[in-house]
């Protein structure tokens, strides 16, 4: 699957839990050993509708996916907002869209997506908020 660009899948993100643990990969975004040693994937889209409750997950999906233009994920209660960070590392990030699930609202808009646009929002084509209780595009 070296051509393989595009996933839209909506557990995409719980597929790299093996790899996850494999590489014993933190939230700071340090990689383990075994996690080096497996090849980058050229994906340039990760999509998922179901809710993201580990926050490794987006870590070591941004580790093998550095080419990443489009970023779609949904936030489960147990998410850590500050994970997002990691997405500032993505230097082709073009398209994002973040959700809360709709149980729960994990993601703030100004402790969560403020920071995350004053790194990647000039490099942003499209950003779709979903589920926020408050989005304050004027103040940003």
């Amino acid at each position: 699957m070296p051509r393989l660009c595009q996933v839209e899948y909506e557990y995409v993100y719980q597929v790299f839990d093996h790899l996850t643990e494999l590489g014993s990969v933190g939230e700071d975004g340090a990689a383990g050993a075994l996690l080096r040693d497996i090849p980058l994937y050229r994906l340039t889209s990760l999509k998922s509708s179901n809710e993201l409750n580990t926050a490794e997950n987006l870590v070591t999906a941004v580790n093998l996916c550095p080419e990443l233009q489009s970023v779609a994920l949904t936030a489960g209660p147990a998410f850590r907002e500050s994970a997002l960070w990691n997405l500032s590392r993505l230097s082709r990030l073009s398209e994002l869209s973040l959700a809360n699930g709709p149980s729960s609202y994990p993601l703030d808009f100004y402790t969560a997506v403020v920071p995350l646009l004053q790194t990647v929002g000039h490099q942003l084509n499209n950003l779709i908020l979903t589920r926020f209780t408050c989005v304050d595009v004027l103040g940003t």
